[in-house]
């Protein structure tokens, strides 16, 4: 019995052993399959629909994916236009479905749309599409030889700065995209090799832009719109093929054509050179279009030769134009009169007397800044810069450093940092910069301007800090600074907070109450990119605002405010474009034209426009833009004159400002200083101070046999001193505004004190300059002699009365 256990428990161990090392096995071989299961469990599947806008399934639609840094590959939509596909990890994806057209196998016949997706712990997410119809505008684009430019070379030499507008430059529902030719196809469907196009509704107008280098006149953005009329594709799945080439010398000299015509008729003098140049550049137009139609392979090196041509004549000859209505428009829009009508103590008219007269400030506000390296007042900026006729600069008043914790407020940014008292003193006068800004990156700007803590707060939460910031911040500054900008609120980058819409214009509108709660004389200002069309620009759809905000035009947005009854009483605008910045992004660059054009469209909401931020750049960056001539001192001084000019022409332009940076050592774009690292001045400085001079009125002459004096000058104050008949000095001050006349009566004693009151004066509107002009002098009169203490007390006490009488 004891023998038989005993065997049958050896047994018993043998198989125990066995089965042991079986399931070790089992575990070592399923290990890897278990964890790949496991990995499986953990991975994210996208899957959902791609349909039309009637709801109808969209059929082998080619859905793509990628992450922040390659393409993944992609999958294809059955006959219910399903598809899913799977990712490994949580991150950010990008999901893009397109169609290939039925009909035509290269092009395509719904519009690609792309879908960010920022993935967490989900293992399964659901993603449909409403495809929109496409046509296709196909664009076939020259170098100087001649050779077609294939997507690849294109997007290069474009700079990618490539978009689809409307006719009035707001983004088209579009796509900027490539389709495949025989050439590509045969080389494995290369899309370096296909052919550059957009993807556009049907039966819409379409104007393109892109980035092109015209030889002798520069890299700057160029558009295209068949003469004004704009570019159409009749029907879903349908293509056109454009020359760009020739497209866009067409539209060019069309649109001189146009203002030429227009400002002959308003009444302008226009040089006969700018008539001439329009001619000749329809001349080697219309040779261009010779060669052109010379069968289905023409000679495209020399149609080319002569499009450039062309284009040079008429881009020059239309920057000219503009410049010349310029300078006539700064006659009519900048300047006001003031007749002095002098007596004597016995109210007759002084005649013969000899009036001298200096302008002392400008009510135009040409700014700079900041005051110093990284927003720290310096002194030897201020000087500098009030020295050239800088009137005007920024207090930056970062959240954060104003107010580091909820309700705890540190003042020493603006008081000591930026030495607000020392900016006053110097005469500047000054707006509270980027008061409101929702942006943080993880490079120069960290939290600085919207404070981590306001990620933790409900939006209540956060919509009482806003008001009791902005409250606190203009109420204190009240009188100092009575300007507040609310900055690039039409921006991608400006809602880290992930607002919607409806929230997003709530905040601005809280700002704005508790700005004009605190100080009923200050003013808002919105502030963001002039350019409408740029890459990270959507057009915006009115029923979206529920939606996260993202990037809008900033007229969209100004439209939006306007709609939502926001206050606000200025408009804003950054003009950077030209030369690289210090993000190193290639700017696209625009010619005068462009700039003129933006800030006509921003005229039609009739409110003042402040160019907030402008700078060009004094060297060449490679690849980057270029205007006349590779950027150099000369280039950048001559681009600030004529840009300058411009803008002053404009009537509702109050102010100009350089910005961000004084000096190359702290410029936003590259080199982009009206100072260089040794705070020297460069040419552009020096072109800045002339312009302001130029634009600054002095004189002198007589009154005639009534007593009368005409000044017909630029807005602001003026000191002027006449000398009467018996060689007594008279001095006062007077002020001219923009487009107004007035009369300013003096009554001069026998006697007369060397200060006295200002006169009286009553303005009257006027549309233009019709008082006397007088020409401009450098010289004034010698003061003539100093009365004594004593008698010069009683005339002026005697003075003051009677000129309170006349009041």
């Amino acid at each position: 019995m004891g023998g038989a256990l005993c065997k049958y428990l050896q047994q018993y161990r043998v198989l125990a052993l066995s089965f042991i090392i079986l399931v070790v096995v089992l575990m070592l071989v399923c290990l890897p399959l278990v964890g790949s299961r496991a990995l499986s469990a953990t991975s994210i599947k996208f899957w959902g629909y791609v349909k039309d806008l009637n709801n109808n399934p969209i059929a082998n639609s080619w859905v793509g994916f990628s992450d922040k840094s390659s393409y993944l590959g992609g999958t294809s939509t059955d006959e219910e236009g399903y598809y899913e596909f799977s990712v490994s990890e949580p991150g950010t994806y990008f999901i893009s479905p397109q169609h290939n057209s039925t009909s035509e196998p290269y092009v395509y016949d719904y519009i690609q749309v792309t879908q960010t997706i920022e993935t967490q712990q989900s293992t399964e997410i659901r993603l449909d599409f409403n495809l929109r119809p496409a046509g296709n505008i196909i664009l076939h684009a020259y170098d100087s030889e001649g050779k077609l430019l294939r997507n690849s070379q294109f997007k290069t030499i474009a700079n990618y700065n490539v978009y689809v507008t409307d006719l009035s430059d707001l983004p088209n529902l579009g796509y900027f995209h490539a389709v495949h030719d025989d050439y590509s196809a045969q080389a494995n469907w290369s899309w370096d090799l296909a052919v550059p196009a957009f993807l556009v509704l049907p039966q819409t107008s379409n104007r393109i832009h892109v980035q092109w280098e015209v030889p002798e006149f520069g890299k700057i953005m160029l558009s295209a719109d068949n003469e004004g009329q704009g570019y159409s594709v009749n029907e879903q799945g349908g293509g056109i093929v454009l020359n760009f080439n020739y497209e866009a010398a067409k539209s060019e000299t069309a649109a001189l054509q146009r203002e030429y015509d227009l400002f002959r008729n308003q009444g302008y003098s226009i040089s006969d050179s700018i008539g001439e140049d329009l001619r000749l550049s329809r001349e080697y137009l219309a040779t261009a279009e010779l060669y052109l139609s010379q069968g289905p392979n023409p000679d495209m090196g020399k149609a080319v030769k002569e499009l450039n041509t062309s284009l040079k004549l008429s881009l020059y000859a239309h920057e000219r134009l503009l410049l010349e209505r310029a300078e006539a428009d700064i006659e009519l829009y900048r300047k006001g009169n003031v007749t002095l009508k002098v007596l004597d103590e016995h109210g007759n008219p002084v005649t013969n007397g000899m009036v001298s007269f200096q302008q002392t400030t400008h009510d135009f506000l040409f700014g700079a800044n900041p005051m110093g390296k990284q927003n720290k007042y310096d002194d030897r900026y201020a000087d500098i810069l009030r020295k050239a006729g800088i009137n005007y600069s920024y207090i930056f008043c970062h959240w954060k450093y104003i107010e580091p914790s909820p309700g705890i407020f540190d003042w020493s940014l603006i008081d000591d940092y930026q030495n607000i008292q020392s900016q006053i003193d110097s005469g500047f006068d000054l707006m509270g910069g980027l008061a409101l800004w929702f942006m943080r990156n993880d490079t120069w700007a960290g939290d600085m301007w919207c404070p981590n803590y306001q990620s933790n707060m409900t939006f209540t939460e956060l919509k009482e800090n806003i008001y009791q910031h902005m409250y606190r911040l203009a109420s204190r500054y009240k009188g100092r600074i009575d300007a507040w900008q609310l900055n690039e609120p039409s921006l991608p980058w400006t809602n880290v907070l992930g607002l919607t819409w409806n929230q997003k214009l709530e905040t601005y509108r809280i700002a704005a109450n508790a700005v004009k709660d605190a100080n009923t004389e200050a003013q808002v200002i919105f502030g963001s990119f002039a350019l409408q069309y740029e890459g990270f620009l959507s057009r915006f759809e009115h029923d979206n605002l529920d939606e996260k905000a993202g990037g809008i035009p900033f007229s969209q947005f100004l439209d939006l405010a306007t709609e939502q009854r926001i206050p606000f009483d200025i408009i804003g605008l950054e003009f950077y474009y030209a030369g690289v910045n210090t993000d190193g992004s290639e700017l696209p660059g625009l010619d005068l034209v462009s700039v003129s054009n933006l800030f006509d469209q921003y005229a039609e909401f009739g409110k003042p426009i402040f160019v907030q931020e402008f700078s060009v750049p004094s060297t060449q960056s490679l690849n980057a833009s270029w205007w006349h001539q590779p950027w150099d001192e000369a280039t950048q001084a001559e681009y600030l004159k004529d840009f300058y000019t411009i803008a002053f022409s404009k009537p509702l332009v109050h102010e100009i400002g350089w910005s961000y940076g004084i000096s190359d050592d702290d410029s936003f774009i590259i080199s982009g200083g009206l100072l260089d690292e040794g705070l020297n001045p460069k040419p552009s400085y020096n072109a800045l101070k002339e312009l302001i001079s130029l634009w600054t009125t002095s004189g002198m002459g007589n009154t005639d046999n009534e007593g009368l004096f005409a000044i017909h000058g630029f807005a602001g104050d003026y000191n002027v001193t006449i000398e009467g008949a018996d060689g007594q000095i008279y001095k006062t001050q007077i002020h001219i505004n923009e487009q107004q006349a007035s009369e300013a009566i003096i009554e001069i004693p026998s006697q007369t004190p060397t200060l006295t009151p200002t006169p009286t004066t009553t303005p009257t509107p006027t549309s233009g300059s019709t008082a006397t002009e007088e020409e401009p002098l450098n010289t004034l009169l010698i003061f003539g002699p100093i009365l004594g203490v004593f008698g010069a007390g009683i005339i002026a006490y005697l003075v003051r009365r009677r000129l309170r009488t006349k009041q």
